[in-house]
């Protein structure tokens, strides 16, 4: 795998599916996975559907897939299911509070109760 190309793969366990996410997460690669969590939270004709992004081989990301993932989380939220992001790496949620993607300070008129992406 080239150190700039995301590489997915996707892993279904009933209602819920796994998007794993391998390599980086900015501009040029956020398409790809942009795909793979479309596909996943507008899954039509089923209910309380649950979406793992696994995020143990996240390499990098950029503000770009900040606000993929946070828009990602929106729709799911706004179709009645759930995503959630799993095993991120040591650096990541630093690097989400310095871009001001941190629960304490979201005003996200989206989250249900305390459910939030950015928790920890």
């Amino acid at each position: 795998m080239d150190s700039n190309e995301t590489q997915i793969r996707v892993e279904e366990d009933g209602p819920r599916r796994t998007i794993h996410v391998n390599g980086p997460l900015d501009l040029p690669n956020t398409e790809t996975v942009r795909q793979a969590l479309l596909e996943s939270v507008v899954r039509s004709g089923d209910a309380s559907l649950d979406t793992l992004v696994g995020l143990a081989g996240l390499t990098r990301i950029d503000l770009s897939g900040l606000q993929l993932l946070c828009s990602s989380h929106r729709t799911a939220i706004s179709r009645g299911n759930s995503l959630r992001l799993a095993d991120p790496p040591a650096w990541f949620q630093e690097f989400c509070s310095a871009a001001g993607f941190a629960r304490s300070r979201s005003t996200c008129p989206h989250r249900r109760g305390d459910e939030c992406i950015w928790s920890a």
